[in-house]
């Protein structure tokens, strides 16, 4: 898997579960196991960007430049840390979204 087309699977898990029934337990841990696959994926990814990134503003640095402009360059220079931060937080509110209506539906069998 690369890292845009696991973007682009995320994001239609996402979808997948916005038109899923709230009740449909199996379709809901489908979703969840795909979702969380691909996190655990994008993770991976952004420990490499985080590296390139630490490198990098580590060379700016070194050659004279101030550490604020540096990180700032860095931002900049390699924007997929920042997306990907934003990205799996945000997959991670989805995925505790799919959990609790996971535990709603466990919880409704069992009370019936």
């Amino acid at each position: 898997m690369n890292f845009q087309k696991s973007l682009d699977h995320l994001a239609e898990q996402v979808k997948l579960y916005r038109r899923t029934n709230v009740m449909d337990g199996e379709a809901l841990n489908s979703i969840l196991k795909e979702i969380t696959a691909t996190l655990s994926y994008l993770t991976g990814e952004l420990t490499r960007y985080h590296d390139k990134y630490q490198n990098r503003k580590h060379e700016l640095i070194l050659s004279g430049t101030s550490v604020n402009k540096a990180e700032i360059i860095t931002d900049v220079e390699i924007p997929e840390v920042y997306l990907l931060r934003r990205t799996i937080d945000s997959g991670y509110e989805v995925v505790g979204a799919i959990r609790t209506n996971i535990s709603y539906i466990k919880s409704e069998r069992a009370n019936v």
